[in-house]
C-alpha cells in the first residue's frame, strides 16, 4: 500500500453556473441527482440532500457508498463520473465516498473521503482530478490501516477522524511514527475508554458520548507529534493510581500546551501525586475528575 499524503480539500475548480432553475434550488438538485445515483449498479447506498438559503439557490450533500469489491480504479472511475455528471438544477455539494476495506491487522473496516464539487467536472481537467481522487482514496486508506479492531475513518474536508476499538494513544503513536503522514499531523484530539469495543457498524457520524465504546482519534493538516509520548506517560501513570473511565487530550495548533482531561472510576480512591507531578515537569495540563 503506498503512503502518501495529500493536501486536505479536493475541490474541483470550474467556474460556477449562474442562478437559475427551481426557486427551491437545492431540494430540486437533491431530487434530481438521487434519481441519477439510483441507477448507479456500483453503489450500495447513496443519499442527495439539498438545502435553500435563497429563492433559486442552493447547495447541496452527497454520500455514497461504494459496493464492496470494488478495485481503487473502479472506485475512482465511479467518483470521476458522479463529480462529472450535470442536472438542471445544478448546485455546489459536498461528496462524502465510502468504501469496505481493512485495518493493517486484518479487521473490518469502513473508510470515507470527501471532495467539493461546486459544479460539475469538466472533461478538460478529468486527469488531474482523477489523480486528486486517487490520492484522497489512498490516505483515507492509509488511516483507517491504523485502527485496532472493528474501525472506521473519515477524511473530511479540514481533518480525519479514525474510531476504532483501539486505545486512542496507541493508535496516535503508530500514526506519528509514519513518516509519510507528516503533512497530515498537526493538532490531535484523542479521546478514549478504558475499555475496547466495537464501534457503530455503519456509520461515520461524528461519535457522541453516548456512542458506545471505542477510541476517536482526530488529526489536523500539518506535523507534530512531540507531544503524544508525554500524554501517554501520564495516562499509564493515571490508570495505575486508579481505573480510568475515560480521557480527552489535545495539543491546537499554534499553541504549546497539551491538555490531558481524565475522568477516573467514581467511588475509587486514587492517589495522583505522581501523575500531577509528571505531568507539571512535561508542561502538560492534567484535569482530573
Amino acid at each position: 500500500m503506498r503512503r502518501t499524503a495529500a493536501a486536505l480539500g479536493v475541490v474541483l475548480l470550474v467556474a460556477l453556473l449562474p442562478a437559475c432553475g427551481d426557486v427551491n434550488k437545492g431540494t430540486a438538485f437533491a431530487s434530481e441527482f438521487q434519481a441519477f445515483l439510483d441507477d448507479r449498479e456500483n453503489l450500495e447506498s447513496a443519499e442527495a440532500t439539498g438545502t435553500n438559503p435563497l429563492p433559486w439557490s442552493g447547495s447541496g450533500d452527497v454520500s455514497v457508498q461504494v459496493v464492496a469489491g470494488l478495485s481503487d480504479d473502479e472506485i475512482v472511475d465511479e467518483v470521476w463520473e458522479i463529480t462529472a455528471h450535470e442536472v438542471e438544477n445544478q448546485v455546489r455539494y459536498d461528496l462524502e465516498v465510502r468504501f469496505s476495506t481493512q485495518t493493517a491487522g486484518g479487521d473490518p473496516a469502513l473508510a470515507a473521503f470527501h471532495v467539493g464539487v461546486p459544479a460539475p467536472a469538466p472533461a478538460e481537467d478529468e486527469a488531474d482530478l482523477r489523480a486528486e481522487i486517487e490520492r484522497r482514496l489512498e490516505l483515507a486508506r492509509t488511516i483507517v490501516g491504523f485502527g485496532i479492531g472493528e474501525t472506521e475513518a473519515s477524511a473530511g474536508p479540514s481533518d480525519f477522524r479514525l474510531r476504532s476499538a483501539g486505545d486512542a494513544v496507541t493508535v496516535a503513536e503508530s500514526l506519528c511514527n509514519d513518516t509519510g503522514l507528516e503533512r497530515v499531523i498537526d493538532s490531535f484530539v484523542l479521546d478514549g475508554p478504558s475499555s475496547t469495543g466495537t464501534v457503530p457498524d455503519d456509520t461515520l457520524e461524528e461519535p457522541s458520548e453516548s456512542s458506545g465504546p471505542g477510541s476517536q482519534v482526530t488529526l489536523e493538516d500539518a506535523g507534530d507529534c512531540s507531544w503524544v509520548p508525554d500524554v501517554a506517560e501520564v495516562l499509564a501513570l493515571v490508570s495505575a493510581a486508579g481505573p480510568v473511565a475515560s480521557y480527552s487530550a489535545s495539543r491546537p495548533a499554534y499553541q504549546d500546551v497539551t491538555r490531558l482531561q481524565v475522568t477516573l472510576d467514581p467511588g475509587v480512591p486514587a492517589d495522583l501525586a505522581a501523575a500531577e507531578a509528571r505531568a507539571r515537569e512535561l508542561g502538560l495540563d492534567l484535569r482530573t475528575s
